[in-house]
Order: C-alpha cells, then sequence, then structure tokens
C-alpha cells in the first residue's frame, strides 16, 4: 500500500470519527444550560479547525471522497447548533447564539 494511500486513509478515519463524536454529542438540555452552550462552541471551534487544516492539506494533496466528508461533517455541525439555538426560548437569543457561533468559525477558518 502506497503512502498516498495510507495517508487518504487516516483523513477518512478521521472524519468519520469527527462525524461519530458530532452526531453523538449529547446536547439535548431543556434549559439554557452554560456548560452544554460551551460543548456547542468546543463542537464548532475544533470543526473549523478541522475544516481549515483539511482545505489546506486538500488544495496540496486532493483527495478522493474529501468533499463528500465535508458535507456530511458541515451537514451534522449545523445540526447542533441549530439544536442548540432552539434552547433559548427568546429568538433575539437565539440569533445571536447563532451569530456568535458562524462568527468564531469564520474566524477560525480565515486564518486557516
Amino acid at each position: 500500500m502506497s503512502v498516498a494511500k495510507v495517508n487518504e486513509e487516516k483523513v477518512k478515519v478521521g472524519f468519520k470519527t469527527r462525524l461519530i463524536l458530532v452526531e453523538q454529542s449529547n446536547l439535548d438540555t431543556p434549559e439554557e444550560d452554560s456548560e452544554a452552550i460551551a460543548k456547542c462552541f468546543q463542537i464548532t471551534r475544533r470543526y473549523a479547525e478541522f475544516s481549515g487544516a483539511v482545505m489546506v492539506l486538500h488544495e496540496k494533496f486532493p483527495l478522493e471522497g474529501v468533499d463528500g466528508l465535508m458535507l456530511q461533517l458541515q451537514d451534522e455541525v449545523e445540526k447542533v447548533i441549530l439544536k442548540m439555538a432552539a434552547v433559548f426560548h427568546n429568538r433575539k437569543d437565539q440569533l445571536i447564539f447563532l451569530i456568535n457561533n458562524y462568527d468564531m468559525m469564520l474566524s477560525v477558518l480565515s486564518v486557516s
């Protein structure tokens, strides 16, 4: 097995691991729980850092299937963010939460 093939498999395993972690993140809280909100920020920050790293690698060493895996991961992270925003009863608080998460992701990705 070539080095490129081994690296491709490692990237795919990394994606699948992150997908599972995001899917299984237990953020179901009936109230505005600061610990769950902090956990959501951690998920979105790690997603942004991982996505930025993968985008840089993918530009230099294109890997088959990475685009599809990135879309899956993006969908799962978006579901988590929207689910957590729904915890807030006030629409203004929901929007602030969403804006803060997306702003943080954009800030991290712009550094990549």
